[in-house]
């Protein structure tokens, strides 16, 4: 898995991410954002790890 679309991958994760904020009621993407930033911050790093 090379850089660029690892980084790809990331963008529309990134992406869908704010788009379901966005549509969702604010409180209740306030509470799901919390475990998907963690998770999202986790895949960013383990992605960095293996492109090094």
């Amino acid at each position: 898995m090379d850089i660029e679309s690892s980084r790809a991958s990331v963008m529309i994760m990134l992406v869908s991410i704010a788009r379901r904020r966005y549509r969702f009621p604010f409180l209740l993407s306030y509470r799901l954002a919390f475990p998907a930033t963690k998770l999202y911050v986790l895949a960013i790093w383990f992605i960095f790890c293996i492109s090094r």
